[in-house]
């Protein structure tokens, strides 16, 4: 749950400070892109949905990006080649999400 509010609040910051970020990662690494050339790989699961594992990943991911890049590398929708890879084993299904951080310049 921490995980999740953090995330959250990474996000409202962005959107608060103006920032407009792609919803394609097809723009992400276009003219006026800066991207990172090391991924970065996170973690999330739920016992509930895939979809709730795959928003955990997602927000471990942001929070990742931030701590080694800075607060403007947030987004995992801007992210160059971001992707999940998700496994169910009984009740629980985790999810990995990965991608190179981009911000607009």
């Amino acid at each position: 749950m921490r995980t999740t509010c953090i995330g959250l609040a990474t996000v409202v910051l962005g959107f608060s400070l103006g920032l407009a970020l792609p919803a394609s990662d097809v723009l992400a690494g276009g003219k006026g892109w800066k991207c990172a050339k090391r991924e970065i790989v996170a973690t999330g699961s739920s016992v509930i949905a895939k979809k709730l594992a795959k928003i955990d990943a997602e927000i471990a991911w942001e929070i990742k990006a931030v701590s080694k890049y800075g607060p403007l590398w947030y987004s995992w929708w801007a992210a160059n080649n971001n992707r999940f890879r998700c496994r169910s084993d009984g009740y629980r299904t985790t999810c990995v999400a990965r991608g190179a951080p981009c911000r607009l310049f």
